[in-house]
Parts: structure tokens; C-alpha cells; sequence
């Protein structure tokens, strides 16, 4: 079977209501293909369902849209082939047409759960069997590389009668309406198993019809749902939510999909406002965010609309041709490389899955911890419990931020790791078991209760460590533990916030809304424990959440100070100095080692679009690199950003003299 590895790919958007008389009367099959293949694109999305429920393609169980008279995908499945140009097409399950003729059909939120209502089909509903899966037949009898599923997943509880006859069948009781309820974490998990069974039954019935047919189903299996993918999962992709910053939502989905072993997509968008507009980003603003996608070893695809009449802007694509050029020149360094392992962030799927609804995972503490790692310049991974259970001594640190639930195999194994000279960095609740860590013995402190504060204070007590840290409490919003130490030592206290109670809550006046920190009061915050060979550091409070949330640039410099202390300078793996703005990834290919550095600015914004339209340029970075063998050979791109590098005592020393956007170091070894 063809491999996934098309890094020029377009999604063309065409969701077109049942009343427009102008669907497609104006899309020119030919120029259309001739335009692709001038501008070197290797594949693309196509409708072939709209979320209004319309399909595109001449079918006998499914409603092709009342104003279209051809049959859209044979044309262009047919004109692809004489341009090799591969066809991916799109699927979307919202089926707004079939609520509206079977009302019982729709998904059905409850009042008592904000947030719960949904317009969208049920899965759990006759919509599978009569229309799902017939279609799907249809469908896979197309002359197409693959399917592209939009929203097959569970997002929100459903209260339907599909959903409520086939629960109480199972389990002898209603579904409970309250998200409190002892029994929520029981209908969380069988609705999760909704989602894997719809989508085992959508692979099931696409391959017995055409077993070659890639199928990718978008956000399924990423942060938000952090399962192993199934076998038959031909790719893995999403499109990410440029409302906030497009560049980093890119990096951070890219950093947990390189680890699950499958081609994977990020999709970003021309468009200034996400889907929400016909603008134009400029193209340095694309280049760098594909650039932080490849730099992950991730393929791309850039979001378009067609108008409503099918046509397109030929200057639209020509402004992907010139994208294509910037991907098509750094390919060569993405292709079969893997992330060098060093760091690894834990984003156990039980975990996430405990906190909030249950039905997506909470990702605030990962989240934090990816933007602090990146701000600090480091290289990482952002892996699920199964992933790090299987290569975990593979790394040189585990950051555990906030990982409350860890299966026992791999709370022993962390032992194991730490015992035999690895490196951890847990977060407040981490392997909390009722009132006790599980990791208690390689953090060396016990646990005595939670607070109540919503924040509070961090003192470093070691300035050894915390050279680069002004000599001041440190504002922390976020919850709090109280510990006891006992074998590890303390470096940073906790300063408890004053609040004065009373039938006024003056809280909300003093400090604008925090107290100010208590300074006669200490307790353990932050300690360093030795444990065999490796050491552990134990941080009392969601430092990582509370970054996320609040963007204390100090908690950054904690954190950056504890990396470098706990772990010994011969077992950094890759150090960089640069500015805030630069992420850094190693990669790895047979006797390779390749360095990304992406370079990331914004103009000054009141809200969105984020936009850049030249780049500044970060002048002087230092690399240091572990190397067991003096390299053959050092090739950068682009080629005339030349670099100075000596090696010794097997570390490559490399000086970068400026980077602009992106630049790739090659290092050839024997």
C-alpha cells in the first residue's frame, strides 16, 4: 500500500445549504486540476458530505444536494487520476438534513448539564444502519485514496431514547443527569466506547469494500481523546483552533501525535479568522506555522473555501504554490525521522479523562507544561501512559503535571526509572490515592491535605537553583497541597495569602482580588529528592495549570531552574540558548541527527487575527549537543545561514549566527 507522506495538501470547504440554486454550476473540473498540478499539489479533501447533509456523488440511500446536477466526485475522482493527483474525501456526521426528518434521531442534551446540547445526529440512533454505513458502502466503491471523517466522535452526553433504552439495557439503570453522580464515570466510559464502536464499524465497512482506502478521522485520538489508535487508522488529524495562537496549538498537537506511531496531519487555514472569513494570511504567517508542524514531523494541509458556486481564487492558490516551495524544500529533513527521546510530558488518558465532564480530557496541565518547555528552549515529547510504558527508559526526564491516576505498572516503573538514574518532575495531585502518593518514596515527602486557597505564594529558599529569580514571593494561581517532608530537600516554600473572612469578602478587594502573601508562615512547596541513582522534584501546587492560565513568566524560570538542576550537564541530551520566541526539536534518521529551530513573532494585536509579515531575526544561538562520534558532516538549511561548531569530549558545540523563521542543522554521523 501507498505510504502517507503527501506534505502539499489542501482541504477545500464546501458546506452549501439545500436552498442554493448555485451549488457547483460554476466549478471547471479541468482548470481546476490544471491549477493543482501547477502549483505542486500532491493531494486534497473533497466533500463528499456536507454537514447539512448533502452529498456530492450520484447516491441511491443518501440525498444529493436538491440543486446539484452531476455527480461531483466521479468528475473529480476521474481528472485526478490523469494528474496523479491523490483524493481524500470528506465525510461529515452532523447530517443536519436526517434530524430534521427523524427528530428522535437527534443527539439530546439534558437541561441540567450546561453545555450538553448538541445539533447533531446520534450515533446510537437507526441513522448508523439506514444511512451511515450504506453510504460508507457507496462511497468506497469510489476511485479515492481516502476518507477524511469530520465530528465522528463523542463530545456530549446524550439523553435520547436511542441512548437512554440502550444504557438502562446495559447497566440496569438511567443515565445519571448530575456530573457528580458516584455513577457519571460509568456512562462517561460506555459513551467513549459509543465513539470507538462507531468508528470500528465505519473501518469495518469501508475495508470490506476497498481495504486500501486511508481513513483519518479528525481530533479523534489526539489530547483531547488520548487512546492508541486503531491498526486500521490509515492517518491521524485535526485541524487546529486558530481563535487563540495558531502556531502554538500547532506545536503542541504535533508533539503528541509524533509519538502514536501513524502519519499525522495538522490542518491550518488561509483565512485570518479561522473558517470564519474569505482574508488571507500573510505568507510568512503560513510558512511558520507549517514550518512548527514539519519541525514536529508532522505533514500539512491548508484549509480553503470554494465560493458558493464551486468556483475558486486562482491568487489564493498561487499563494499556496509558494507555500508548497517553502515545504517542498525542507521535506527532505522531515521524511522517516523520529523525535530524539530526552523529555517526556505524561498526558495519562485516565487522568484527563477524571476531570471535567469525563467525556474529553482536561489538557490545562499539559497544555502549560508544553508552553513552558517550549519557552525555555527545550526538546520533548508529550506521550500517553501506554507510549511512556513502553519507552520510558528510553528518556532522560518525565514531567508528571498533575497526573493523579497512573496505572500501577507504570507507577513502578517510574520507580524503576528514577531508581536506576532517571529524572522526575511531579505536579500537586500526581499518584495521590486517597491520602497517600503512590510515588510517595521517590518524592520523599508525604502527603497531610488539600487547601483551600485558589492561590497562593511560591518563596525559592535555594538561590543556588533559582539564580535567575528575583528574591520575592512568587504569585501562584492555582490549588495547593499541604506536605510533610521527609527525606527530600526543600527549595522553595509556600506562602499562604492573607484573607480576611467575615460576612464581606474583602479578598476581593485587597491585591485586586488576591491577598497579599502571609511572610511569617513557611511551608514545603518545592523539594528535590534523591532516590538510587536519579532524583525527583515534588512541586505542592498545578504549577503547570496555573501557567497555562496565568502566564507568570517566573513559573517558567522554576521550572527552567529545577530541569537544570536535577539533571547532571554530561546527561543533557540538547541545550539551546535563545529567546522565548524559538522552539527547538532533535530528530533522528538512521546516523542522523537534525535540529529544528522555528522562530515565532506577532505583530501587536487587540484580539484576533494573529499575523506576522516579517520576522525578526533572533541573532547568536547556542547549541550544545551529547554526540558519542565527531560528525562527518553539518549541512544547514537555508544554505547560506552558515554556522561555527567544534567538538569536544563528545559534545557538539554549534554557534548560530542569526535565524530567520526556520532553519534546519543536519548532523551526519558515522
Amino acid at each position: 500500500m501507498d505510504k502517507y507522506d503527501s506534505y502539499m495538501k489542501i482541504h477545500f470547504d464546501y458546506h452549501t445549504p439545500p436552498n442554493v440554486d448555485l451549488v457547483a454550476s460554476n466549478f471547471d473540473v479541468d482548470r481546476f486540476f490544471k491549477k493543482l498540478s501547477e502549483i505542486g499539489c500532491q493531494a486534497f479533501n473533497f466533500f463528499a458530505k456536507d454537514l447539512f447533509g448533502n452529498c456530492y456523488w450520484e447516491t441511491k440511500v443518501g440525498h444529493i444536494h436538491p440543486y446539484l446536477k452531476r455527480d461531483l466526485l466521479k468528475e473529480v475522482t476521474e481528472t485526478a487520476k490523469e494528474y496523479g493527483i491523490k483524493v481524500i474525501a470528506y465525510y461529515n456526521v452532523m447530517d443536519l438534513r436526517n434530524i430534521e426528518l427523524h427528530p428522535s434521531w437527534k443527539h439530546k442534551g439534558s437541561p441540567k448539564i450546561h453545555g450538553s446540547e448538541g445539533n447533531f445526529v446520534c450515533f446510537n440512533s437507526p441513522w448508523t444502519e439506514k444511512v451511515f454505513l450504506p453510504e460508507l458502502k457507496e462511497l468506497s466503491r469510489y476511485d479515492i485514496y481516502g476518507i477524511f471523517f469530520d465530528f465522528l466522535y463523542v463530545r456530549q452526553p446524550c439523553y435520547c431514547k436511542w441512548c437512554r433504552d440502550r444504557f438502562y439495557k446495559e447497566h440496569g439503570y438511567d443515565i445519571p443527569e448530575d456530573t457528580e453522580s458516584p455513577r457519571w464515570k460509568e456512562y462517561t466510559e460506555w459513551w467513549r466506547s459509543i465513539g470507538r464502536e462507531i468508528r470500528e464499524k465505519a473501518l469495518k465497512t469501508i475495508h470490506s469494500v476497498n481495504p486500501n482506502i486511508k481513513v483519518g478521522v479528525n481530533w479523534s485520538y489526539t489530547t483531547r481523546q488520548p487512546e492508541i489508535p486503531p491498526e486500521d487508522i490509515g492517518f491521524l488529524t485535526l485541524d487546529i483552533n486558530e481563535t487563540s495562537c495558531p502556531v502554538l496549538n500547532a506545536s503542541y498537537h504535533s508533539k503528541y501525535l509524533n509519538t502514536l506511531g501513524k502519519p499525522f496531519d495538522i490542518m491550518t487555514t488561509r483565512f485570518l479568522k479561522w473558517w470564519g472569513d474569505w482574508g488571507l494570511k500573510p505568507l510568512k504567517t503560513m510558512e511558520i506555522e507549517v514550518a512548527t508542524v514539519m519541525a514536529n514531523g508532522g505533514l500539512t494541509v491548508i484549509g480553503d473555501h470554494f465560493y458558493v458556486d464551486g468556483s475558486f481564487e486562482e491568487k489564493i492558490l498561487d499563494t499556496f504554490g509558494k507555500l508548497f516551495n517553502f515545504i517542498k524544500s525542507r521535506e527532505m529533513f522531515v521524511k522517516d525521522t523520529e523525535s530524539a527521546p530526552y523529555i517526556a510530558v505524561l498526558h495519562s488518558m485516565e487522568t484527563g479523562y477524571s476531570r471535567g465532564m469525563g467525556i474529553l480530557a482536561d489538557e490545562k496541565p499539559i497544555r502549560g507544561s508544553h508552553k513552558i518547555l517550549l519557552e525555555n528552549n527545550l526538546h520533548f515529547d508529550i506521550v500517553n501512559e501506554y507510549t511512556l510504558l513502553k519507552n520510558i527508559d528510553q528518556y532522560t526526564l518525565i514531567i508528571l503535571p498533575s497526573q493523579r491516576y497512573l496505572p500501577r505498572n507504570l507507577t513502578e516503573k517510574i520507580k524503576e526509572f528514577v531508581k536506576k538514574g532517571g529524572y522526575v518532575i511531579a505536579t500537586y495531585d500526581t499518584s495521590l490515592k486517597k491520602s497517600k502518593f503512590e510515588l510517595s518514596e521517590i518524592f520523599g515527602v508525604r502527603y497531610l491535605k488539600n487547601l483551600d486557597y485558589p492561590f497562593a505564594y511560591i518563596k525559592p529558599s535555594n538561590h543556588t537553583i533559582f539564580r535567575e529569580i528575583p528574591d520575592m514571593p512568587i504569585f501562584t494561581k492555582g490549588r495547593f497541597l499541604e506536605i510533610e517532608n521527609d527525606t527530600a530537600d526543600i527549595v522553595a516554600y509556600r506562602l499562604n495569602p492573607y484573607i480576611v473572612e467575615g460576612e464581606e469578602d474583602w479578598s476581593k478587594w485587597l491585591g485586586a482580588g488576591y491577598g497579599s502573601p502571609i511572610l511569617d508562615e513557611e511551608y514545603p512547596a518545592i523539594t528535590i529528592n534523591e532516590y538510587g541513582e536519579g532524583k525527583a522534584s515534588y512541586i505542592a501546587t498545578e504549577l503547570f495549570a496555573s501557567y497555562f492560565q496565568y502566564n507568570n513568566w517566573l513559573i517558567r524560570k522554576i521550572v527552567k531552574s529545577l530541569i537544570e538542576k536535577i539533571i547532571p550537564d554530561t546527561e543533557k541530551i540538547i541545550e539551546v540558548s535563545a529567546t522565548p520566541t524559538v522552539e527547538v526539536t532533535l530528530r533522528k534518521r538512521r546516523n542522523e541527527y537534525i535540529i529544528h529551530l522555528v522562530s515565532w513573532h506577532t505583530e501587536k494585536i487587540y484580539s484576533m487575527p494573529t499575523i506576522t509579515e516579517k520576522i525578526p531575526t533572533v541573532e547568536n544561538i547556542d547549541i550544545k549537543l551529547k554526540l558519542d562520534h565527531k560528525p562527518e558532516k553539518i549541512i544547514t538549511y537555508p544554505s547560506d545561514n552558515e554556522i561555527e561548531w567544534s567538538y569536544k569530549e563528545k559534545i557538539l558545540m554549534i554557534k548560530l549566527p542569526k535565524l530567520q523563521l526556520h532553519t534546519i542543522i543536519d548532523i551526519k554521523t558515522t
